[in-house]
């Protein structure tokens, strides 16, 4: 029987109708291909989605960086353009920000609203706050001089190390900003501190001053500002090996004091932090 019915004429196909078969049998396979492309689609979101999950919440200061300035206008652009001119041209200030000229005359021409980290960025090129560009004010008077926040260490216990990076100070110092660019860089990266103690005698005595540079924290041997449990003090820091660290007093009377800091032990590191390094000494003869 079964050879029988292959024996059986083929019923007859009318003209056309093979190719609309055709054409249903391509419109099938587009249908599942859009169908295909479309899960992808949706598996590709929800590892995006997955992703943040797993990666966690975007940091305050991650946030913070990527949002526009709040406050920008034509007059801050414009102070802003002043303020490149003086410096020099804006293909080299984008290049030391980090920023394309393209993105840096957008800003400029009052066509872009730049980040809180643009800001930052361009600021540390320029030497100068954002509350200069943003509001006008400058912490250079008409004599040339830059104000540099004054602190004492004694006082600037447990949250004082905070203060200090922030110049957050009663007190300022003024010198010449020319001075101060050409010897250690940015003025507002810089912090004065008032020394007590005899601790680090003869290097540094009491009544001293120290200029600090709170964005060197390299771990190199050198006299650094730093913070030591409760502790805000003036110490000569050595790397003797990696992740070793010996807090020292150049006055050997204190060198019962010595502390040998293991970094890679959490609790034995715990309290410990660099808040910059000592770049210039002021004292009385």
């Amino acid at each position: 029987m079964q050879s029988q019915r292959h024996l059986l004429p083929r019923k007859a196909v009318a003209p056309g109708q093979s190719s609309q078969r055709r054409s249903a049998f391509a419109d099938c396979r587009f249908d599942i291909f859009r169908v295909h492309v479309a899960w992808l689609h949706v598996n590709s979101l929800s590892g995006c989605l997955l992703t943040c999950i797993m990666t966690g919440k975007m940091t305050g200061q991650e946030k913070n960086d990527r949002s526009r300035v709040v406050g920008w206008s034509p007059t801050a652009a414009s102070r802003l353009k002043t303020a490149i001119k003086k410096y020099g041209s804006q293909g080299a200030v984008a290049e030391l920000a980090s920023l394309s000229r393209p993105a840096l005359v957008e800003i400029l021409a009052g066509r872009s609203v730049p980040t809180y980290q643009t800001l930052a960025s361009l600021c540390g090129v320029l030497g100068m706050a954002a509350d200069d560009i943003l509001n006008g004010s400058n912490s250079s008077s008409a004599s040339g001089l830059a104000l540099v926040p004054l602190h004492d260490v004694l006082v600037s216990a447990g949250h004082g190390a905070d203060a200090v990076e922030v110049g957050e100070s009663a007190e300022s110092l003024g010198f010449p900003e020319g001075w101060l660019r050409r010897q250690f860089g940015a003025p507002q990266n810089l912090r004065v501190v008032h020394v007590k103690g005899d601790s680090m005698v003869p290097t540094l005595g009491d009544g001293d001053l120290v200029m600090i540079d709170i964005t060197r924290r390299d771990r190199v041997d050198g006299i650094f500002v730093l913070r030591l449990g409760d502790q805000l003090m003036v110490k000569r820091v050595l790397f003797p090996m990696p992740r070793r660290v010996l807090v020292t007093s150049d006055n050997r009377d204190y060198e019962r004091w010595d502390r040998m800091i293991d970094l890679a032990n959490g609790a034995a590191s715990d309290g410990f932090q660099l808040i910059g390094r000592v770049v210039w000494v002021g004292k009385a003869l």
